[in-house]
């Protein structure tokens, strides 16, 4: 394991909530190796990193605590990043997983079947639809390919590990379906290690072989690749020529299992370093998306992080009476993986040539196990107070400093929602313009926009605009209207009218 430290072993995890397992690294251990890529061809489109971390609360990132006095949360690679780039301080997602990940892929508030619960695993013949998003439904990993094909640009590898948890229960709407070349990680909301992959059916096929119908495994640990054999119950899907399309079947022949590994957030961690070396930058650039599991439930991180006692020895796992502790290590877990991935594109030679956007899903959530802070906004996950949508959330990368004055501290005001960012992703690489290989022509509160050109403007020139006037749709009763000077949250409650 490259970028683990070797002065902890592996250890088993225990299956509870809370507990904390396998050991690793801190990432400042980590010790640079030589490039073993060449920079980026001039001219070659920039490379793409998204880092989203689950359930996130507001005040769970230095850069946010130390302004409330939070001396508890250390996150000193997350702060670097933040601090050397663009802290988004209006950044907002919707409530919760599903939806934000939709807005996020599409650019459309509309893109996530609304008829069915956020986990995607629903299946209600009475609407006639799987759960998750449309099935053929253009996203961000298509869009990319689209522009740089247009603008005679060698063409996007797109990959992404991690949660998907905006599809599954049809092949289409996989990652692979949705236009990324590879993935591993699970498409459901969540994934409990020490269950992993399960089987619900009792098909032709032995128990320990998949079936071809893919809403029968959900919850399981899956790797899908372009480039792989066909997996060995391909003979058999072929065979369903009259239940799925060609496509589907090409799908679910490159679609494998995988054995659970001791820790999902490690393993994707060591995937994403993976792609990240081995990737030929001469030839075409790199848009790949990291999604943890951490910090959503069960909270599942390397016990190494948890804090020894004052004789030396490691601690019992947290349990429910210290939530707090727990969830603050948990999140110095998360610092590490991405002071790790930051340090594979520094390594491959193309920290220059790269744009990294880190976001929550979500505010943080605040139920029974669980100890996320959002303060000082009210609320959390599930709800439109402020603590359930704005999230920690930044722009950074060699690409974005390059681009900036040096020797300052950028902080935009800018009004950025969970659809605006592939389209702003789009303008930043294809110039203004290019969100129609995302949206064509659609316009309105349900469609993202460009934001760049605003983000720079608050930035920069107090004089130009940062704000684009427009309304934004959440859902059927609630929506922003921002303005050049005010934003106000809007909710329909009926008969009454509109109220603010």
């Amino acid at each position: 394991m490259k970028y683990l430290n070797a002065l902890f072993p592996i250890w088993s995890i225990a299956c509870v909530v809370l507990g904390a397992a396998a050991g690793t690294k801190s990432s400042k251990d980590v010790k640079s190796n030589p490039p073993t890529n060449q920079p980026a061809t001039p001219g070659l489109l920039p490379n793409i990193l998204v880092f989203l971390v689950d359930d996130m609360g507001y005040n769970q990132v230095g850069y946010n605590a130390e302004l409330t006095g939070n001396t508890e949360i250390q996150t000193p690679h997350i702060d670097e990043h933040a601090k050397s780039g663009i802290i988004m301080n209006r950044g907002y997602m919707t409530p919760w997983c599903g939806p934000s990940r939709a807005a996020f892929q599409t650019g459309r508030t509309n893109s996530f079947n609304q008829n069915v619960s956020n986990q995607v695993s629903s299946f209600d013949d009475s609407i006639g639809f799987v759960g998750g998003m449309p099935p053929g439904t253009v996203t961000l990993a298509k869009a990319f390919k689209d522009l740089s094909r247009n603008i005679d640009s060698p063409e996007y590898k797109t990959s992404y590990v991690g949660k998907w948890g905006i599809g599954g229960t049809s092949w289409a709407n996989t990652p692979m379906g949705m236009g990324y070349d590879e993935f591993l990680g699970f498409w459901a909301d969540s994934i409990e290690t020490c269950d992993g992959w399960q089987t619900f059916t009792t098909g032709p096929l032995p128990q320990e072989i998949q079936p071809s119908v893919l809403a029968n495994a959900v919850p399981g640990y899956w790797q899908q690749k372009n480039s792989s054999v066909d997996n060995v119950v391909c003979p058999y899907i072929r065979e369903q020529s009259d239940l799925l399309t060609a496509e589907e079947i090409h799908i679910a022949c490159k679609s494998t299992p995988k054995t659970p590994p001791k820790l999902i957030d490690l393993d994707i961690m060591e995937e994403t370093v993976r792609i990240i070396g081995s990737h030929d930058y001469a030839s075409r650039p790199l848009y790949h998306m990291h999604a943890l599991q951490l910090m959503h439930l069960p909270m599942q991180y390397p016990k190494a992080y948890d804090d020894p006692d004052e004789a030396g020895k490691e601690k019992k796992p947290a349990n429910n009476t210290d939530l707090r502790i727990t969830t603050r290590n948990a999140m110095r877990f998360v610092d590490d993986v991405f002071g790790n991935i930051t340090q594979a594109i520094k390594d491959a030679g193309q920290w220059h040539n790269t744009i990294i956007l880190f976001s929550s899903d979500n505010g943080g959530a605040i139920y029974l196990n669980t100890a996320n802070n959002n303060f000082p906004l009210r609320g959390s996950k599930f709800n439109a107070f402020e603590g359930g949508i704005r999230v920690p959330q930044f722009l950074s990368g060699g690409w974005i400093e390059n681009s900036l004055p040096k020797g300052q501290n950028f902080k935009s005001n800018t009004y950025v929602f969970a659809l605006d960012w592939a389209p702003t992703l789009l303008e930043m690489v294809g110039g203004p313009g290019s969100k129609k290989y995302l949206l064509g022509d659609w316009k309105g509160a349900s469609y993202g926009n460009e934001l760049w050109k605003y983000i720079k403007n608050s930035i920069s020139d107090p004089k130009k605009p940062s704000q684009l006037e427009r309304y934004v749709s959440y859902s059927l009763d609630l929506y922003f209207r921002v303005t050049k000077t005010t934003t106000n949250k809007m909710i329909y409650t009926g008969d009454s009218g509109v109220s603010y």
